[in-house]
């Protein structure tokens, strides 16, 4: 299994050393990612950072909010994105979203066998959860 791309003490270094906020503000750097055109600010690589760290504190969704625009805005990081959502699934092999963006990322890269498969997992996972609510 490959190692999720972006190692999160590289970025927390980083952030400490070009975030003056993070000095002002007790530790913790600003939210750059609040609202309208702040979000469109953050770089491809930002945003995969920034999937990698909800995916790291079990925030599942906010992870595949960031890495759908990745897939659909940069394909130079397909790889990466793939990976992590690789590891996401080994985590939570029951989360359904996480297979569909996996299709989304297999389509994206023409790898469309394993897009049908990740898109029949998620199908497959949300009928048996549909089924067990009822």
């Amino acid at each position: 299994m490959k190692r999720p791309a972006v190692r999160l003490h590289a970025l927390q270094a980083s952030t400490e050393q070009s975030d003056p906020s993070y000095h002002l503000g007790g530790g913790c750097p600003t939210d750059r990612t609040t609202t309208g055109n702040a979000a469109n600010n953050l770089s491809s690589k930002e945003q995969l950072v920034k999937g990698y760290q909800s995916q790291l504190a079990g925030a599942y969704n906010d992870a595949m909010q960031e890495y759908r625009i990745i897939i659909r805005n940069a394909p130079e990081l397909l790889d990466e994105v793939i990976s992590n959502l690789q590891a996401l699934l080994k985590l939570a092999p029951r989360y359904s979203a996480g297979y569909r963006a996996l299709g989304d990322a297999y389509m994206r890269q023409g790898e469309y066998s394993q897009a049908i498969e990740a898109y029949n997992k998620a199908q497959s996972i949300a009928r048996k959860a549909k089924s067990q609510s009822s």
